[in-house]
């Protein structure tokens, strides 16, 4: 099962800033558990306005609360949503 977390952010917020913190996040649980875990845990896409990350593994879980974490302290939690939708299937 994988979970899809989908992040929108209000006008204003610098996604450049978005996109930096979730890159760091996802080096932060690379050093903990490493590469080839990371790359079976999480995938993430920022993209206009918003940013999705989906999780699969434990390992990918301690990449969104980092960067949820870090989103709080840099932007605000009112500056931007949080939506999660569980996805099935296989990727291709």
């Amino acid at each position: 099962m994988k979970l899809l977390y989908r992040f929108d952010f209000k006008d204003g917020v610098d996604m450049s800033r978005v996109e930096s913190q979730l890159l760091e996040s996802f080096l932060t649980s690379v050093d903990i558990f490493g590469e080839p875990e990371m790359k079976l845990s999480a995938t993430y896409l920022v993209a206009g306005r918003e940013a999705v990350l989906e999780v699969s593994r434990i390992a990918g879980l301690h990449t969104l609360l980092v960067f949820v974490g870090r989103l709080s302290r840099l932007i605000g939690v009112e500056r931007y949503s949080m939506n999660s939708m569980e996805r099935s299937g296989v990727a291709v």
